[in-house]
């Protein structure tokens, strides 16, 4: 069968993002497509305001929801939706929000190298929203990426320059101007799933590109 491109826009400031590419994951291996899907990432930051340094995290939310408290209720909705699939939340490790773009950048680099870059973006979603790690930092970025097969010095290299920095930019502003709504989004052939949607929903439209003898779920 021809492999199903999924290009996927998203923000590593947006736990939704993670939860949609996990349930979008899952739907993939349970219909047996592991080896027949190509996620590509397309950058849309949803904190395009947080400076280069970052900025305090609750300050980050509060100007973002409105108050600590929405920002809260908000929060344990992530957490719990982030039990259902096994993954962790550790909001109170958070200490800064930070600005996404280096993180943006080294995701171009490993793509452009002709790699995929799924583990890598769950790598660095698991450092910020489970660990509380920096990943604006990019001594956190580098390290991430050596456990994933990258040379810690490459990267080094590669975020101390201003490569990759108009690619990101250009990318994020063509998002935005698509008028296509809120992140995650999940553009497959045909079709485009906006929001974290449920394992079903994107079972039933990765299925359209499986002929029925192919398919391992239903």
């Amino acid at each position: 069968m021809e492999p199903i491109a999924i290009r996927i826009a998203f923000d590593f400031l947006c736990p939704w993002c993670r939860i949609g590419q996990v349930r979008l994951a899952r739907a993939i291996h349970d219909l047996g497509l592991d080896d027949h899907c190509v996620l590509s990432f397309t950058p849309c930051r949803t904190g395009l305001r947080v400076p280069a340094a970052g900025l305090d995290w609750q300050t980050y939310r509060i100007s973002r929801f409105g108050s600590w408290l929405h920002s809260q209720a908000h929060d344990a909705e992530v957490t719990q939706a982030g039990q259902a699939l096994g993954l962790v939340f550790d909001f109170a490790r958070i200490r800064t929000a930070p600005n996404t773009l280096a993180a943006h950048r080294l995701m171009g680099w490993v793509q452009g190298r002709g790699q995929s870059a799924a583990a890598l973006s769950l790598a660095l979603f698991q450092a910020h929203f489970s660990d509380g790690r920096d990943i604006g930092n990019p001594q956190v970025l580098a390290r991430i990426a050596a456990e994933h097969g990258q040379s810690m010095d490459d990267v080094l290299a590669f975020l101390a320059s201003d490569e990759g920095v108009a690619e990101v930019l250009a990318l994020e502003q063509a998002e935005l101007a698509s008028g296509q709504g809120a992140i995650p989004r999940f553009q497959l052939p045909g079709t485009t799933i906006s929001g974290a949607q449920s394992q079903q929903i994107f079972s039933l439209a990765l299925a359209c590109h499986v002929p029925p003898t192919e398919r391992n779920g239903p």
